[in-house]
């Protein structure tokens, strides 16, 4: 199916970015964090557990196979640039996959996705981290994230595969179209939590875990503060 005809423009891929964790100091504090990833040259491979060369350092919050990628929309890049006051370049966000035109409002827990030559399957929105914060040394991003919906999002990897910069992104199947990525981070964060959404997304198969896991945390009464 092509992702057009699901609503979406012309959907491709800008960058595929790989790091490892490096030591980020701010304000006399030192952080270990992946997350000033940089563009890979050429096609690079997307196994189960994420791309070759790629890798993370806080695992409790990020990798794993349910997490082997995460996506940022090219998108999103200008409003944070004017929030921001300065050019962004590519990647601003940590990601792994840089796209266009693949976006929260339109993707769905559980869409199958043909990237380059990988298969993919979408676990979950990402979480506002408190490292883009630090990366960008502006701690009010983390809310303007929250209160946008410009999270980004993670793949699960079905079928392994090269993928470079100008691939194409295909739907190949979307079991919960009444599941978008906004709808089910505007559950988890909505001052007044719908409980009966809030069973039915967390009883989704193809949701992540970890994110399963806060959706149940907010039934129980939980604030969630993300990554």
């Amino acid at each position: 199916m092509d992702l057009q005809s699901a609503g979406y423009g012309i959907v491709i891929v800008v960058s595929v970015n790989i790091g490892r964790p490096v030591v980020l100091v701010r304000h006399g504090r030192q952080y270990s964090t992946a997350i000033n990833r940089q563009p890979a040259a050429g096609p690079l491979r997307l196994s189960q557990t994420g791309f070759v060369g790629d890798r993370v350092s806080d695992d409790r919050c990020h990798g794993g196979p349910h997490r082997a990628a995460c996506v940022y929309p090219h998108d999103h890049y200008p409003y944070f640039a004017r929030r921001l006051g300065r050019e962004l370049g590519v990647p601003s966000f940590g990601e792994n996959l840089t796209t266009q035109g693949w976006l929260e409002t339109d993707a769905c827990i559980g869409d199958v996705c043909r990237v380059g030559g990988a298969t993919v399957q979408i676990s979950s929105p990402r979480q506002p981290c408190s490292k883009l914060a630090l990366k960008h040394d502006a701690p009010e991003l983390v809310g303007w994230i929250r209160a946008t919906g410009y999270s980004g999002f993670y793949l699960r990897v079905l079928e392994e595969g090269d993928v470079t910069a100008g691939d194409a992104i295909r739907l190949v199947e979307r079991p919960h179209p009444e599941h978008s990525l906004a709808r089910v981070q505007h559950a988890l964060f909505a001052r007044e939590p719908d409980r009966e959404l809030l069973r039915r997304m967390a009883a989704l198969p193809e949701l992540s875990p970890s994110y399963g896991h806060s959706l149940h945390r907010r039934l129980n009464g939980d604030l969630i503060d993300g990554e």
